[in-house]
């Protein structure tokens, strides 16, 4: 062969080489951004409707989740990765608020008896062996609902879930705006913002002024650093965690 030929063909393959590799190159980047947008946008989540009671009963609601600074697509990973957790314990969970209910009714039963006076001795005995087995039902099925709601907590930082377990202890508080349930409170304290809310609500319904106590009250509260930030959270976050609900739970 000439060295006119040699040469021709080692120009054309070094433009083979390279060409290959400028192919090679941009598939490569193709599949690092693909691999990029799911990451960052994962698939939306579908579950069953129950598992949308299961959450509420533990306390975790969008207000709840928006309110701890966890974002949409926060909330949609943490769904994703738990959902068959949570969708099999739906029948656990039946069972034991069956089991919580039978014993319920058995105790209301026997109470209702020994109030009037017409429970005999027996009856007496089996009303405290009765509230035994309703305690225990009771603790059965909250073990179950403290234990996954902390498997889902876990998904998130270590600030959220915190935020998290100081809101769902305050359930029984759970018509008080989320951003005041941020922080331990005597029942004094939670009754006095129930009352004061309340207020509010009833002079601004009648078209009334709000008295000052209560907007001072209701103000100092707002500016609480606490309160303030949850409610800021709360703002930015809603929108997509109530994007993310309705659509896992087909809303």
């Amino acid at each position: 062969m000439s060295q006119r030929a040699k040469k021709t063909v080692s120009i054309l393959t070094i433009l083979l080489t390279v060409g290959l590799g400028a192919i090679f190159l941009r598939a490569a980047i193709a599949d690092t951004n693909s691999t990029s947008d799911t990451a960052s946008d994962p698939p939306p989540v579908v579950m069953e409707g129950p598992v949308e009671v299961l959450l509420l009963r533990m306390g975790l609601d969008p207000d709840a989740f928006a309110a701890a600074g966890v974002s949409g697509t926060g909330l949609q990973s943490a769904l994703a990765l738990e959902q068959d957790l949570l969708e099999g314990a739906l029948a656990t969970l039946a069972s034991r608020d069956a089991a919580y209910a039978e014993a319920k009714v058995t105790v209301d039963a026997l109470r209702r008896k020994v109030r009037r006076g017409q429970a005999s001795t027996e009856e007496v005995q089996q009303l405290a062996t009765a509230k035994t087995v309703l305690a225990a039902a009771t603790s059965a099925r909250d073990t179950l609902l403290d234990g996954l709601a902390e498997d889902l907590l876990e998904n998130f930082s270590d600030g959220a879930a915190a935020t998290l377990r100081q809101i769902r202890s305050s359930q029984r508080w759970k018509n008080i705006p989320v951003a005041y349930r941020l922080e331990t409170r005597t029942q004094a304290q939670w009754v006095e913002i129930r009352n004061a809310l309340a207020a509010e609500r009833t002079h601004e319904a009648i078209g009334d002024g709000v008295p000052q106590e209560v907007q001072t009250f209701l103000s100092n509260l707002d500016s609480d650093e606490d309160v303030s930030a949850a409610a800021t959270r709360l703002d930015a976050n809603l929108s997509g965690v109530q994007s993310t609900w309705d659509t896992a739970f087909g809303h």
